[in-house]
């Protein structure tokens, strides 16, 4: 596995390290404090990242050993990122970084630590494996690839271009732009039929944990209830609908979304709800995701959304702003 990923990644970059060393893992190991999960060894086994603002085209690359040391130095001081051994190993050079949960219930699992809103304060799972992740990012850099070829061939056919990235997961993106990072899709949450039995496991670990008390404070109960967001198999969707009418800066806003992510058409009404008498936090992000709903339902979403205002007796001008917004910059439907 780690062969052949570290093969694909060169495929776009000419500036990659020397492998690292036996010793050179140890070395990290011991510093770090933790052992590293022998797939993201193999990775250092084949070159030793990319330097810093070396990458021409990858959204995320291998970090070197010695940042790898120093970014988790900082990030290690969350006693979230902590516990739950997340530890970050690719980055995107503008201070945003994907990590791996190297032990814990969440084993194995990738996640984003993003400073720029699509994922700012949630750190729970979205990619199953390393190989997950790294297909999505290779996937992402050859669809960006396609485009700059297209523009340094003089921009002529976009039809063909048109034709070549459709077959990507980017279809709110114009042809001739290149997408982002925060558009690549993810494996959680669950689609139905995609729920594994690690999944299993993890998602009873986060129910039990938030049903019996095992947390710190509000800020791991907020951690596990966007694990919880993530990792709730598709059929059992409708058991986050309670977390919507918490009086949480943030808890209704995340599972909203999630909810969106899933295109849970049940959670519409409760969506309304928050969108008219949820905090003001969390009154302009529901507003937005039903417009998300809206624009990327069937016709009888839109109805439906409509009818739980009307139910209100509730004005949605803000809501047709919204939509409005999406109509004319429709890459707004990713946003978190």
């Amino acid at each position: 596995m780690g062969k052949k990923l570290c093969v694909k990644e060169l495929d776009f970059e000419d500036a990659a390290n020397a492998a690292a060393t036996e010793a050179d893992l140890a070395d990290a190991e011991a510093a770090l404090g933790i052992l590293m999960p022998e797939e993201v060894k193999n990775l250092y086994r084949k070159y030793n990242g990319i330097p810093e603002y070396k990458t021409k085209i990858l959204p995320f690359h291998l970090l070197p050993l010695s940042e790898v040391l120093q970014i988790n130095g900082v990030f290690r001081k969350d006693p979230i990122v902590k516990k739950y051994s997340l530890l970050c190993f690719w980055g995107d050079d503008e201070s945003n970084y994907a990590g791996m949960f190297v032990d814990g219930p969440f084993r194995g699992r990738i996640s984003f630590l993003d400073h720029e809103g699509y994922y700012v304060g949630d750190i729970s799972p979205l990619f199953r494996s390393v190989k997950a992740f790294t297909d999505r990012v290779v996937e992402l850099a050859e669809r960006n690839r396609l485009v700059q070829r297209f523009f340094e061939n003089g921009a002529r056919d976009r039809r063909g271009l048109e034709r070549t990235v459709s077959g990507y997961p980017y279809r709110y993106y114009e042809a001739d732009s290149e997408a982002r990072w925060h558009a690549m899709p993810t494996d959680y949450p669950p689609g139905s039929g995609e729920f594994t039995a690690d999944d299993q496991l993890a998602y009873t670990f986060v129910s039990t944990a938030l049903k019996e008390g095992h947390y710190r404070d509000s800020e791991e109960r907020r951690f596990l209830v966007y694990c919880l967001a993530r990792l709730t198999p598709h059929h059992k969707a409708d058991s986050l609908f309670s977390f919507l009418a918490e009086d949480d800066l943030f808890i209704p806003d995340r599972v909203s979304h999630m909810l969106f992510l899933r295109r849970c058409e049940q959670a519409i009404p409760h969506i309304v709800n928050l969108a008219i008498r949820g905090n003001d936090n969390c009154r302009q992000s529901a507003e937005a995701i039903l417009a998300r709903f809206v624009v990327v339902g069937r016709p009888a979403v839109k109805q439906r959304v409509y009818r739980e205002y009307a139910k209100h007796g509730s004005d949605t001008a803000r809501l047709e702003a919204f939509i409005k917004a999406i109509g004319e910059s429709p890459t707004l439907i990713y946003q978190g």
